[in-house]
């Protein structure tokens, strides 16, 4: 191999390490900020508990991201040492990864499981603490649906994003209502899902 092959090897290898480097870099940053913003989430909910946590989390995840990037800015600024660590690419790829995942997880698990009636009958047959008839089975799932304050809780959801309006003590689908509905149905069909669930 000659002297030029060898230079040209060795950079190769230099810009691989840099680019592993970079990437750990990226991945640890953003790693930390999820850690973080989970637990500050989970105090904020503590502290001031939200009527929609969906709505709520995806505004705390943004002010969250922002905060990151001005904090990042500001340490590089600062501190002479975490201007290699601390470019201004591995700032905004981390922010960008970190509110992603904490978005995906926070929909994954808290909203989840704050909605879901799968969620609600586990959670019955938990309390109840033993075998439960198939045919009694009807009662559980009735209370779900008759209890007023699960029903209202869709209901405050539903008229603070515009999709109902109340008139009159009547509940009347909006134009963005309808929308969310037909967007609803082709993803139903795009994804063969029960149709019975999207629009019974």
């Amino acid at each position: 191999m000659t002297v030029q092959g060898v230079e040209v090897s060795v950079m190769s290898m230099t810009k691989v390490s840099q680019d592993f480097r970079f990437t750990v870099n990226v991945l640890l940053v953003a790693l930390g900020l999820f850690v973080i913003s989970i637990f500050a989430t989970a105090a904020h909910e503590h502290l001031r508990k939200s009527d929609i946590i969906y709505y709520e989390f995806i505004k705390i995840t943004f002010i969250h991201g922002v905060l990151a990037v001005i904090v990042m800015t500001a340490l590089r600024i600062v501190s002479s040492r975490l201007k290699k660590s601390l470019s201004f690419s591995t700032i905004i790829l981390s922010s960008i990864i970190f509110c992603l995942s904490s978005y995906s997880f926070m929909l994954t698990f808290p909203v989840t499981i704050d909605r879901s009636f799968s969620v609600y009958i586990l959670g019955a047959l938990y309390k109840i603490d033993s075998p439960v008839p198939l045919s009694e089975l009807d009662s559980i799932v009735s209370k779900y649906f008759h209890d007023r304050s699960l029903v209202n809780k869709r209901i405050h959801e539903q008229l603070a994003t515009g999709s109902i309006v109340l008139n009159n003590s009547q509940i009347e689908l909006t134009e963005r209502g309808r929308h969310i509905v037909e967007a609803n149905i082709l993803i139903g069909r795009m994804f063969n899902l029960d149709m019975n669930n999207i629009a019974p």
